[in-house]
């Protein structure tokens, strides 16, 4: 595992990459409960989109319940 292992991109092609003209963009990052979630917009209209697990990163996710700052136990698949 790479520092590099632990980027995300995404290409986005559209009339402001290609001309520099046009709505400008935003771009929203959410840590999901699987992983992390890039989403590029224009206007209300999501425009691309892109996602990578923690385990693809190489990080362990670990969630605290936010008034004790300890970690939630965690759930094992099938119980």
């Amino acid at each position: 595992m790479t520092f590099k292992d632990r980027y995300i991109h995404l290409d986005c092609f559209g009339s402001v990459q290609d001309t520099g003209e046009g709505d400008p963009i935003s771009i929203s990052v959410k840590l999901e409960d699987e992983g992390v979630v890039l989403d590029v917009w224009q206007k209300d209209e999501c425009i691309a989109t892109t996602w990578k697990t923690y385990p693809e990163f190489g990080v362990r996710a670990m969630f605290f319940d936010s008034h004790v700052q300890q970690p939630l136990k965690e759930e094992k698949n099938g119980s």
